[in-house]
């Protein structure tokens, strides 16, 4: 596995491997799910539940514009 990368390298990664995986969304999987030396995965949905006592920028490493 190799994280982070840019798009670039991972797609030299990718060609260069027997088999590979990726993750992403839909426009990932429409251009990978044609090769079957790549298993495209997605599109990739996170989640997370923060209940209302709960401050969300204790737990979230994303910038805000609102507090």
């Amino acid at each position: 596995m190799l994280l982070p990368t840019d798009h670039a390298t991972a797609e030299a990664v990718l060609r260069g491997a027997n088999l590979g995986m990726v993750h992403g969304g839909e426009d990932v999987v429409r251009r990978y799910v044609t090769d079957a030396s790549i298993l495209p995965r997605g599109p990739v949905r996170s989640k997370i539940l923060l209940t209302a006592e709960m401050d969300w920028r204790d737990h979230l490493d994303t910038p805000s514009s609102t507090p």
